[in-house]
C-alpha cells in the first residue's frame, strides 16, 4: 500500500484549519461572556450606587 504524501498534507492542513477555526469560535464566546458578565456587574453596581446617593440625600434634606 503506497501512501500519499500530498493527501496526507492537504488532511492535516483541513485538520489544522478546522482545529483553528474551533478554537476562534470558543474564544469569540469566552469573550463575550465575560463582556456580558462585566455588562451585568457594571449595571448592578450603578443602580445600588444610585441607590446609596439617593440614602444620602434624604439624609441631608432631613
Amino acid at each position: 500500500m503506497k501512501i500519499n504524501i500530498n493527501t496526507i498534507n492537504t488532511y492535516i492542513i483541513t485538520l489544522n484549519l478546522i482545529t483553528f477555526i474551533s478554537l476562534l469560535n470558543m474564544t469569540y464566546i469566552f469573550v463575550r461572556n465575560i463582556a456580558s458578565d462585566f455588562w451585568i456587574v457594571n449595571r448592578k453596581s450603578n443602580n445600588i450606587f444610585k441607590g446609596f446617593i439617593a440614602i444620602l440625600d434624604r439624609r441631608h434634606i432631613a
